[in-house]
């Protein structure tokens, strides 16, 4: 996962992290629709910054939904009225001034690539700054404030590094032309020392260091790991020791960067390291958070045992509080944010009013079900006001193997029994004929199979006894085979029909269940008798190379076809035979 990192002027940094996740169902489309706005909830990966300055003071930025402040530790919030103009880009808080807490800088991401902005008045405000920044430099990686001078920032981009002494007015590039600078980190224990990790290559990162606070650079020691280099950490007790995770391992350097050695952690998911006020070690994996108190000699999983809330597996990010009056940290995973104030011993959730959770699949028919990363299944009834649980735990079992429920990709649920889902599963097609409680499999078929990669499914909504699942089949005789599948009893069987090759959105005529429409890269085709004769259509469609992802149509008027790809929606009133773009202001990340 790929981060935006903050080093600020705070012996222990600025950065905190969580991440927020929001589903939006569309559930029916309008007959027409010029234009679209967001109705929320969104989410996504979303950066949460603390002011220095003022710890209670958080900054958030948003994939959709603009930029957000907090006066209270995260317990409220409130949109930053000077982004609301900048939709649709992602917006992520990336530094915060030291010695001012209105002083907050945003990354601004879109397809034609990053803008770096600032505002001196707590978000009411934002002015763009790019005096000095070369036409190459498209994209920013990274923002470091200087610890000993607030004015004093460094910038990393896909075109090198660049400084500014004026707090961003204007900006000069100083090293790496053409390349890209990944992660930059300031020494809070040698005010002119900076860490950079540069792509001299593609997956062949280096590290270099700066002892003038950006001006000049010489290249340093370099662990024996694997791309990707993560952001190093300074321990603000050992002075000239920094801490980078690489290749998902843990490395430690003594002598400011020269030279590296492994620090054994006994795992190889290392995903984010801290230290904090006392020396104390946290690392993040997927697993959970892992602390040592004996400078990584010696390491134990975090949090109370057994316990309901403590950070579990798919840690993301760990990072130090700034506030002094306890040894605490943030950290972020798949199913929330927790706080520690005791070093790493206890932790409770401090998700402050924003729910954090990656949704990780989403299908709706008689009732609605999500699959929430490292947390599991859940299911709504309609006219249900909450979601609630399928079953126990965060795994779900195969004959051979239990996988974490974030592998479950949900795929048709019946329209009219709540408790019949289908879902991929470690390729495997199962379904759930009791709410999601267990989840048995279907296909493969039968013993020479090696496994089954169901791409979509859908029940006939006339007559759910009528399903049908698209998929690759790999098996000793045929190898590697895309094939379409039905049932004539809910999915209790099956049997193959005819396919073309790599069906990846399927769906029925509502009122004739031998109606079929379905679509691959660079295809779209129809079948009038069950998928046993398909017939091509789509005049109008963009060719191959988009990412395919739903097809819709009208329950009044099966006429009337929606074609969800990247980028956009596209519409048909002819039963498929041509198709337009639908309305403006959707973006072309549908």
């Amino acid at each position: 996962m790929r981060r935006n990192i903050l080093e600020s002027g705070n012996h222990r940094g600025a950065r905190i992290a969580a991440v927020l996740c929001g589903l939006a169902l569309l559930a029916a489309l309008p007959v027409a629709a010029a234009n679209w706005k967001s109705v929320g909830p969104t989410g996504g990966f979303i950066p949460i910054l603390q002011a220095p300055s003022e710890p209670g003071r958080l900054y958030a930025g948003t994939p959709s939904a603009g930029g957000f402040g907090s006066l209270d530790n995260g317990r409220t919030w409130r949109p930053l009225p000077g982004l609301s103009s900048l939709a649709p880009p992602i917006l992520a808080a990336v530094a915060v001034a030291p010695d001012d807490a209105d002083t907050v800088f945003f990354f601004s991401h879109s397809t034609a690539g990053t803008q770096l902005l600032r505002s001196r008045d707590g978000g009411a405000h934002f002015e763009r700054l790019q005096n000095g920044l070369t036409p190459a430099a498209t994209r920013f990686a990274t923002l470091a404030i200087a610890p000993f001078l607030a004015s004093h920032l460094v910038l990393g981009t896909t075109d090198g590094v660049f400084l500014s002494d004026d707090q961003g007015d204007r900006w000069h590039r100083v090293a790496f032309p053409g390349q890209e600078v990944q992660e930059l980190a300031f020494d809070p224990n040698g005010p002119g020392n900076l860490i950079a990790v540069v792509n001299v290559r593609p997956h062949a990162p280096s590290i270099w260091l700066s002892r003038d606070g950006g001006l000049t650079w010489k290249v340093t020691g370099r662990p024996d790991a694997d791309f990707p280099f993560l952001r190093p950490v300074f321990d603000p007790v050992q002075v000239g020791t920094l801490y980078l995770v690489a290749g998902s391992r843990l490395f430690r350097s003594t002598d400011l960067s020269a030279s590296w050695t492994e620090v054994p952690t006994g795992r190889t998911d290392i995903t984010d390291i801290t230290v904090l006020s006392d020396g104390t070690l946290l690392a993040s994996s997927f697993s959970g958070i892992y602390r040592s108190t004996d400078g990584g000699a010696g390491w134990s999983l975090t949090g109370p045992e057994p316990a309901a809330i403590r950070p579990a597996q798919n840690v993301f990010l760990v990072d130090a509080a700034l506030d002094d009056t306890t040894v605490g940290a943030f950290a972020l995973g798949s199913s929330g944010s927790w706080r520690t104030d005791d070093g790493g011993e206890t932790w409770v959730e401090a998700s402050r009013g924003i729910r954090a959770h990656i949704v990780n699949s989403l299908a709706a028919g008689a009732a609605i079900y999500t699959v929430l990363d490292g947390s599991g299944v859940y299911r709504r009834l309609p006219g249900a006001g909450s979601w609630v649980k399928t079953q126990p735990g965060t795994t779900l079992p195969l004959p051979f193997l239990d996988f974490p429920a974030y592998y479950l990709r949900l795929l048709a649920v019946d329209p009219q029994d709540p408790d019949n889902v289908l879902a991929d599963l470690a390729s495997r097609l199962v379904q759930s004929r009791d709410g999601g409680a267990t989840w048995p499999t279907r296909l493969p078929a039968v013993a020479d199979q090696f496994g089954f990669n169901a791409f979509a499914a859908a029940f006939a909504p006339s007559d759910p006894n009528q399903v049908y699942v698209a998929g690759a089949t790999t098996s000793a005789a045929n190898g590697f085979e895309n094939t379409l599948w039905r049932s004539r009893n809910r999915g209790t069987t099956w049997a193959k029909v005819s396919a073309f090759g790599g069906i990846q959105a399927l769906a029925i005529d509502p009122r004739n269940p031998e109606r079929l429409f379905a679509a691959a890269k660079g295809v779209f085709a129809t079948s009038v008798n069950g998928g046993r004769h398909w017939r091509k259509i789509g005049r109008g469609l963009p060719g191959a190379g988009h990412v395919i992802h739903s097809i819709l149509i009208d329950p009044g008027d099966p006429q009337h076809l929606y074609f969800a790809i990247r980028p956009g929606v596209w519409e048909s009133r002819d039963g498929g035979t041509t198709f337009q773009p639908l309305g403006s202001n959707l973006g072309t990340d549908v």
